[in-house]
């Protein structure tokens, strides 16, 4: 099933999540995984998409071929800071 776009994505993981039992590993990953399908599922919005292609020819342009990039997440364990 094909999700019509970010506000249904929403108020589909907020409907899933409400009736979550955290303490319930078996529920809990079974919502993981319905997640992750439902985000995996939801196409980016167009205008989104544009401008990433956009800003990427642009920085091609400016580098004068293409180049391989990284993406980081904030969320990411290594910028945690420890004790």
């Amino acid at each position: 099933m094909r999700f019509r776009g970010p506000q249904a994505l929403k108020d589909r993981l907020e409907t899933l999540f409400s009736k979550l039992d955290a303490e319930n590993l078996d529920q809990l990953a079974a919502a993981g995984h319905a997640a992750r399908t439902m985000i995996l599922e939801t196409p980016l919005p167009m205008d989104l998409c544009s401008d990433v292609v956009g800003s990427y020819r642009e920085l091609i342009k400016r580098l004068g071929g293409e180049t391989e990039l990284a993406v980081r997440s904030p969320a990411s364990a290594e910028d945690l800071r420890e004790g």
